[in-house]
């Protein structure tokens, strides 16, 4: 018997899915043999009326958006992440800098030394993690620094209710959830990455809406309006789509020297490709 967010394995839950599916009228005639897989991306924030989930069933013709939810407090995030699906993408930091937390350490105990390096280098490492200035060198984006911007609000609340999970997340996205950047993502896929929050933005996420659409011809489900409404939704939708490219195998992933670093720091996945529609591709 499994204990917490327990996940069973694609095989075994098809069916499942099928059943699942099938309660939408869009999709009552599903057959089994179309399902292919299913994600869910997560746009992670402090306060629940900011946070959104997606979940998106793909299937031998395409993908549909067969739910989301705009406003989600912790009962409801526990409920989403415990969904038997094959990967689910969050958009959050899973972990902190090794060097911030053995900062903090050190400055608890009275043990600080001086730093050998320049001042700016050694707050960078205490700011940014392993895998955030893999974006940087990329050129996909700064992330948001866990250990000395707002998102360690929303780190620290996911960080709460993954801790009911038995065993626990993998923070390399190794097992069912995955860390996922929107921004790089969008940028990755040609997409707007900027400029596409808030609500006078609505001309910006109606660009990225028909660039899915153009490349995925992705089905909505009804909730188009509100992805174009909500850059928190949009988000979550985003997020499942980076989650079945790590799913596939089509994201990056930490070097052999930095996979035990991952594990604790976490990892963000990146589609590896240019190209929307190869989601649609068999892994």
């Amino acid at each position: 018997m499994s204990v917490g967010l327990a996940f069973a394995s694609p095989i075994d839950s098809r069916s499942t899915r099928v059943q699942r599916a099938s309660q939408w009228p869009a999709f009552a005639h599903v057959a089994l043999h179309d399902v292919c897989m299913e994600t869910i991306g997560i746009d992670m924030a402090a306060d629940p009326k900011n946070t959104a989930a997606a979940q998106l069933l793909w299937l031998d013709g395409g993908v549909r958006v067969i739910e989301v939810c705009s406003r989600t407090g912790d009962e409801e995030l526990a409920a989403w992440l415990d969904r038997d699906v094959d990967k689910i993408g969050v958009d959050c930091p899973l972990g902190w800098p090794d060097a911030f937390v053995d900062f903090v350490v050190a400055h608890r105990e009275q043990q600080l030394r001086r730093p050998e390096v320049e001042p700016e280098k050694w707050r960078r490492t205490l700011t940014l993690r392993e895998t955030d200035m893999e974006i940087v060198k990329a050129q996909l984006g700064t992330p948001l620094s866990v250990s000395a911007d707002r998102i360690a609000h929303p780190t620290l609340r996911l960080a709460s209710v993954l801790s009911r999970r038995r065993p626990a997340v993998r923070r390399d996205g190794s097992d069912v959830v995955v860390e996922v950047y929107p921004a790089a993502a969008l940028k990755k896929w040609q997409l707007p990455g900027t400029g596409y929050k808030g609500p006078k933005a609505v001309d910006a996420r109606r660009h990225i809406v028909n660039g899915l659409n153009d490349a995925l011809s992705l089905d909505w489900g009804g909730h188009e309006d509100i992805a174009v409404t909500s850059d928190h939704v949009m988000d979550a939708v985003i997020c499942a789509l980076v989650a079945r490219a790590a799913a596939t195998g089509r994201t990056t992933r930490p070097e052999s020297l930095q996979k035990e670093q991952a594990l604790r720091e976490g990892w963000i996945h990146v589609p590896t490709s240019e190209d929307l529609s190869t989601l649609s591709a068999d892994a």
